[in-house]
């Protein structure tokens, strides 16, 4: 018997529900995060595009790909790699570009149900206050220090 006789095999019980297990078969997928960025300049978006094809939420600036890629045999997505035949098979990503004039000064964004947010920046960022803990146990026997420090972090939400 084959692999490939194996898998069709497996598969054909797994979609039939004869797996003899009761799964749920449903798919949850949380947010994603999408950058602002074109990923061949590295510059904000103006036209956020995709290839038809591709499967990804990512996109690339259209006129600075058709700019780089426009004498060029093969146009491959700059994400995924898929190859990308012609003007017609780019999407503009109208909803993203909706985004992006909204929000202006974010370089992330989150996409949710279809839609596209602005990211929430949460920075952590450690401060040179320490904060001391003194000990009220001070035994001559014990050798440990009675004063012990910590870096304390501030949390900016």
């Amino acid at each position: 018997m084959s692999c490939a006789d194996i898998f069709s095999g497996s598969w054909t019980q797994h979609r039939s529900g004869g797996g003899g297990e009761d799964e749920d078969d449903d798919i949850v997928v949380g947010d994603e995060f999408v950058s602002a960025m074109d990923p061949i300049l590295l510059s904000r978006m103006e036209h956020p595009a995709r290839g038809i094809y591709c499967t990804h939420a990512a996109c690339f600036d259209a006129s600075i790909f058709y700019s780089l890629v426009a004498r060029m045999k093969a146009w491959k997505c700059p994400h995924c790699f898929i190859q990308i035949k012609g003007i017609q098979e780019l999407y503009i990503d109208y909803a993203m570009k909706r985004a992006l004039m909204k929000y202006q000064d974010s370089d992330r964004l989150v996409l949710c149900g279809g839609e596209y947010f602005a990211d929430v920046n949460i920075s952590i960022s450690k401060t040179s206050d320490t904060i001391a803990n003194h000990d009220s146990s001070d035994s001559e026997d014990e050798e440990r220090p009675s004063k012990k420090s910590r870096r304390a972090s501030v949390i900016t939400v």
